[in-house]
């Protein structure tokens, strides 16, 4: 699956989220999820050591949301409520004709509750891996009748996007339209465009697949909000048939893709790689930004404003205990680099805590495609993350202007790095780095990069009681250092995995 970012000059960014190589989509029977427990269990909170270590417990002023603005894009909020309008797609004269059940089926993929689902809907699934702080609400709108054949829009470039310029054309939508336009910005928040075809794809034209696009329409006082950030995707996303299902071999509803490309919405980017049949994957593949499956990882959920973590800086050694990020939404990561800016727009490594419970357990029992299945037993996830960003200039043709420390709203800003390398939108100006800087790349208990290989992660990449890490070139380009040239300089020691009780112990010591 392939993913484009096109910059209009000089008005905006347009954006192409295509999503999911994954096209055998089976997992195994189904099974409860427990409730979430949000902030539950707590760490202990240690005193801090002067000069040495300190925790970071205040929001990000700076996030994933702000920086696609600079390039036209307006994100769905990743805090607080959250508006998500559902627009269910007919095509003229096709024989899949939207009804009552589609139109259910669909409002429970999006908004329904755990148990209406086979896993859970895109507004729960948010609302567990934010610990609470997002809720998705929203509505399906009346069917929306194309004037479009699927023939006439197949032989386009771009169908999407004539359906979006149809449904702007369409009074009958005004109202609503401007209800989900919550902050008044001329911007519909976010919506999502669910055509009743069966889905369509091939290697090489995934026009009828999955994504996140963004429009280039611009609001006009006095008029409709317009479209900006969508979704585009298949109604049988949700009718994922099972393996072993309570249901005679009939379909279960099934949201994960749907949940994939919401967090596109909220701003994520994908995982894998575009290129070279996606056979390195830096992530590991067990991510919902890879694979469809599992909780957000760390990354995600700080880029998204979701945590607030321990940041260590130490002359010495510093001892702590992480709980599962299934569960604990408070200082439930280590963030290690002597010159963070402090931001999650940064270089760094961050630690988390996997347990295979909550948004995890259903991915973990049972595969949900080939390779895709989470980590079954307990132990550290360890990324290095790059999301340093880079400046384009706004004026005549777009160019590399320089690296930013912090959001500059008189530039175009990009995170730099991408785990897909060449590919136009890691914007970054020198061509080793475009091919060797990952946006996240998790690093592996084994001490050797079997992803580069064309290996998925399995539970012989977590970290477990009695292994250690220090940086070496099996997994960053300049060695014992960070892209930017500083040392990583700590080495990080596991002392402990309770897979009971969803914890683990951490010792983080200067080198």
């Amino acid at each position: 699956m392939k993913k484009k970012w096109l910059l209009l000059i000089p008005i905006i960014a347009v954006t192409l989220c295509g999503c999911s190589f994954l096209k055998r989509l089976i997992f195994g029977e189904d099974s409860e999820l427990p409730p979430i427990h949000y902030n539950y269990p707590e760490p202990k909170k240690e005193e801090d050591i002067p000069g040495q270590r300190w925790i970071y417990s205040e929001g990000f002023e700076e996030n994933l949301s702000k920086v696609l603005e600079t390039t036209g894009q307006h994100t769905l909020n990743s805090t607080g409520d959250a508006k998500l309008l559902v627009v269910p797609v007919q095509l003229r004269n096709s024989t899949y004709t939207w009804n009552g059940v589609m139109r259910e089926e669909i409002q429970s993929c999006f908004f329904g509750t755990t148990e209406q689902v086979g896993w859970e809907s895109v507004s729960s699934y948010y609302k567990k891996s934010s610990y609470g702080k997002l809720n998705i609400q929203g509505t399906l709108a009346p069917t929306f009748t194309s004037d479009y054949t699927f023939s006439q829009l197949n032989a386009l470039e771009h169908p999407d996007r004539k359906i979006v310029d149809e449904f702007e054309q369409r009074s009958a939508y005004n109202e609503l339209r401007n209800e989900y336009d919550t902050n008044g910005d001329g911007y519909i928040d976010s919506v999502a465009f669910i055509y009743a075809e069966p889905i369509q794809v091939t290697s090489d034209d995934m026009r009828w697949w999955a994504f996140v696009y963004t429009n280039d329409s611009m609001p006009i006082s006095g008029k409709p909000a317009v479209v900006n950030q969508y979704m585009w995707a298949s109604y049988y996303f949700c009718k994922i048939q099972t393996v072993n299902n309570p249901h005679g071999g009939k379909y279960d509803l099934d949201a994960h893709t749907y949940i994939h490309e919401s967090g596109h919405l909220l701003g994520l980017d994908d995982y894998y790689s575009y290129v070279d049949n996606n056979t390195y994957d830096p992530s590991g593949g067990q991510e919902m930004h890879s694979q469809n499956i599992g909780d957000e990882n760390i990354y995600s959920k700080l880029a998204l404003n979701w945590i607030h973590p321990y940041y260590i800086k130490t002359t010495g050694s510093v001892t702590t205990t992480l709980y599962a990020t299934s569960y604990s939404g408070e200082y439930n990561a280590i963030i290690l680099n002597d010159e963070w800016n402090q931001s999650p727009l940064g270089e760094y490594i961050i630690i988390e805590f996997y347990s295979p419970t909550v948004l995890n357990k259903k991915d973990s029992e049972s595969s949900y495609a080939v390779n895709a299945r989470m980590f079954q037993s307990s132990g550290f996830r360890i990324y290095h993350v790059d999301s340093r960003l880079v400046a384009y200039s706004k004026t005549g043709t777009p160019t590399f202007v320089s690296r930013l420390d912090h959001i500059d709203p008189n530039y175009y800003n990009f995170v730099g790095a991408s785990n897909t390398p060449e590919k136009p939108y890691s914007r970054l100006k020198d061509a080793y780095e475009i091919s060797n800087f990952k946006l996240i790349h998790m690093l592996q208990a084994g001490g050797s990069n079997t992803f580069k290989n064309g290996h998925k992660a399995d539970d012989n990449d977590l970290f477990k009681a009695g292994q250690s890490f220090v940086a070496s070139s099996e997994f960053f380009p300049r060695g014992t250092k960070f892209n930017a040239g500083n040392e990583v300089g700590y080495r990080i020691s596991i002392d402990s995995v309770d897979a009971e009780n969803m914890r683990g112990t951490v010792t983080i010591t200067k080198i």
